[in-house]
């Protein structure tokens, strides 16, 4: 069985263990391969790439699609690549000048119209999941040597290839003719090692969408103490959150605390399907990810439904409620919406001060009983908070914290949903605890302000991510099972 959970600042455990988030009916066209909106930026889409196109208010199913762009007065017809459900895939001309256009799409007797901007560049790369984030679309040719593909070189000849944030070597970039566009380069021999090495592109400028390389010695990779690969959540898997959130919504309001316990017991044959945030980049470095949304989602709510929108898992039973306990209290945490499974609570008041918590299963018909121990979150201090409510991305986002437990791993997420224009973005870096301070240089931003208008609204938050689990639970009939306690600092803004 699948949900949607509307958890708000679970970021990372909703990364991995959350079951399907449905994302709302979206009106946008993107980029085929970063998925990313032609509105990012105001940046368009370039002659000769393929597009997809989203309409949450049309059904391409089964009737004859029709996609034609005007230009220089005359209609030209599009071949139409796929069309399903509310989405249907073309290729723009390769002659089309830089402008504003009309695009039409008829499926049946309905018919749209939308405005389309065409760029002379606007790349994005492909990634193994067809998604625009994770594993990239990355072929090794030997000798230190890799071809990468993705859409929207256009016209601009002026190519950058970083990994890591280190430019590499620029072999070859060639326009696709049918197929994809496809750039070879040399992988920079002192680029930063690790399981998900951001790789993006830049041209003209611009900084593509971000997807990974495995750069290690070891094969299979092997992450850093304390960071999950995706392949623990494949099997039988059990996890319990205990998060104490800090929040601050304005200048002059204070920190709103708030304790929450979620948990989930699920099965998952495969380790696709999970969200960006379960991708961690080396230490020092950033991922990037966008997607349109529906503007009748909240902010919050969109960031943790849209960044994990493609995590499933059939759950398994453990119980209609587990509880948790510091001691001298017990809370029941009840299972969400009925789905097998799945639990959460938010506590009325601040819930985790105690040297130690306890949490506990009945047991059901998927999960036998079991109890596990754990530490309240570990908290730290966050030194510099940016001064709500706005951050202006051309200077960067600097942030400085003391006090974090040492060999953890702190992550900065920075994200923004905009309602008008329909995009959420996003940008999480990882830094080792014990560092204290992280640089986001500007370029790895500028996406998270969409189209023309004074800012998008949007959040930061810095995570503590422990170095191992903080309890093991031990429970037959499960792979591996764990507690881990996650303390978050946060803060609402306007990205301008």
């Amino acid at each position: 069985m699948t949900t949607a959970i509307p958890v708000c600042l679970l970021i990372l455990i909703l990364a991995v263990f959350a079951p399907a988030f449905q994302a709302a009916p979206v009106r946008a066209v993107v980029n085929a391969a970063s998925q990313w909106p032609a509105q990012i930026g105001a940046r368009g889409l370039a002659p000769g790439s393929r597009i997809i196109i989203h309409r949450g208010d049309m059904d391409f199913s089964g009737k004859r699609v029709d996609i034609s762009i005007r230009a220089a007065k005359r209609d030209i017809r599009l071949p139409v690549l796929s069309a399903r459900a509310t989405t249907a895939e073309t290729r723009l001309p390769d002659d089309l000048r830089p402008g504003l256009y009309e695009l039409r799409v008829r499926a049946g007797e309905s018919e749209r119209a939308l405005t389309l901007r065409v760029a002379r560049s606007s790349f994005g790369l492909y990634s193994l999941n067809g998604k625009g984030f994770g594993p990239g679309r990355i072929e090794s040719i030997g000798a230190g040597k890799a071809r990468l593909f993705g859409e929207g070189l256009g016209v601009e000849r002026n190519v950058e290839v970083l990994v890591a944030g280190r430019p590499a070597e620029v072999l070859s970039a060639s326009r696709g003719k049918e197929g994809p566009d496809q750039i070879t380069f040399e992988v920079p021999a002192d680029a930063t090692p690790g399981c998900y090495v951001p790789v993006q592109v830049r041209v003209a400028g611009v900084l593509s969408n971000t997807v990974t390389i495995p750069i290690a010695k070891e094969t299979p990779c092997k992450a850093p103490a304390g960071q999950p690969l995706p392949s623990w959540f494949a099997g039988r898997v059990g996890i319990v959150a205990l998060v104490r959130s800090v929040l601050r919504e304005s200048v002059d309001g204070p920190d709103e605390v708030r304790d929450e316990v979620s948990a989930a017991f699920f099965e998952k044959s495969e380790t696709t399907g999970l969200g960006p945030l379960a991708y961690i980049p080396p230490d020092g470095q950033c991922i990037t990810f966008a997607r349109p949304y529906d503007s009748s989602e909240s902010t919050l709510d969109t960031l943790s439904t849209t960044l994990f929108h493609e995590v499933t898992g059939e759950g398994l039973d453990a119980g209609q409620h587990l509880a948790i306990h510091d001691g001298q209290r017990q809370v029941r945490i009840p299972m969400i919406g009925g789905a097998a499974g799945f639990y959460r609570r938010t506590m009325e008041r601040p819930f985790f001060d105690k040297p130690a918590l306890y949490v506990r299963g009945d047991g059901g018909s998927a999960i036998p009983p079991f109890a596990a121990s754990a530490p309240p979150p570990a908290a730290f201090v966050l030194e510099n908070r940016p001064v709500l409510p706005d951050l202006r991305i051309a200077d960067g986002l600097a942030v400085k914290w003391k006090d974090a437990t040492p060999g953890g791993t702190m992550l900065v997420i920075a994200a923004t949903a905009d309602p008008t224009t329909g995009v959420l973005a996003t940008c999480h870096c990882a830094s080792p605890a014990e560092a204290g301070a992280l640089r986001i240089r500007p370029d790895y931003l500028a996406h998270l302000k969409s189209g023309a208008g004074s800012g998008s609204p949007g959040v930061l938050l810095l995570v503590m991510w422990p170095s191992k689990p903080d309890g093991v639970i031990r429970v037959d009939k499960v792979d591996r099972a764990a507690v881990v306690s996650l303390f978050l600092h946060g803060g609402y803004y306007v990205y301008r």
